[in-house]
């Protein structure tokens, strides 16, 4: 519910973007967004899951010629960019919004995710950006989340939960601790190494070659 609130107070930021969710579940906070925006893309790395997208997008009405849905692994470069192609997604020409609600449930997806999300925003990267609604299950995964986005070139930022809910809705999405990140690519890191972050391509690397279980990519 927390991003789907965010998408709904910020319609300005989705209206006329290309916008992509990752791990959406039912589809709520990209479904919402598909009233303002260009495109539609939303994904998730479960079949059944993404059938039952496809149930919703049909009872919405949605033009599948502009909304879509799809299945989609983290960590997969290739079948990502074939993904995209095949959807006629441009995140190049127009800038592309990322959204995930509540998508990091184990520490061991969080690189997978980090690599998906640089790899959307990197086409437009002054002007594409990703908001990530985020339950704390464990500090831990906390700080992993944080150390990843900042290896893979990313910054984050936090919108204060007040900067768009009131009291009493911050209350009623329940009692977890929850927050909404912003990512988006740190463009003057980028520019000063000339596109070849060390630590990035060092997390390649390893989610290609050490991990078997990263190579196949995660379902998300």
């Amino acid at each position: 519910m927390l991003l789907a609130w965010f998408v709904y107070r910020h319609q300005d930021k989705f209206k006329d973007k290309a916008v992509i969710e990752l791990g959406a579940g039912c589809g709520l906070g990209g479904f919402l967004a598909a009233h303002w925006s260009k495109q539609t893309l939303l994904t998730d790395g479960n079949e059944i899951v993404v059938r039952l997208m496809a149930q919703n997008q049909a009872f919405l009405e949605l033009d599948p010629a502009q909304h879509s849905v799809a299945m989609l692994l983290w960590g997969q470069q290739e079948a990502l960019s074939e993904l995209l192609r095949e959807k006629n997604f441009d995140a190049i020409n127009k800038p592309c919004v990322v959204i995930g609600a509540d998508v990091i449930l184990w520490p061991n997806q969080i690189n997978p995710l980090m690599l998906t999300i640089y790899w959307l925003l990197r086409g437009n990267p002054r002007e594409s950006v990703c908001y990530i609604s985020y339950v704390v299950r464990a500090q831990s995964t906390t700080r992993r989340l944080f150390a990843a986005a900042r290896q893979v070139g990313l910054e984050v930022l936090e919108f204060p939960l007040l900067s768009f809910l009131s009291e009493e809705e911050v209350t009623g999405i329940g009692a977890a601790e929850k927050h909404l990140f912003r990512f988006s690519l740190d463009v003057e890191r980028e520019e000063r190494v000339g596109g070849a972050l060390p630590s990035r391509e060092a997390m390649i690397r390893e989610h290609l070659g050490q991990n078997p279980e990263y190579a196949m990519g995660l379902p998300c």
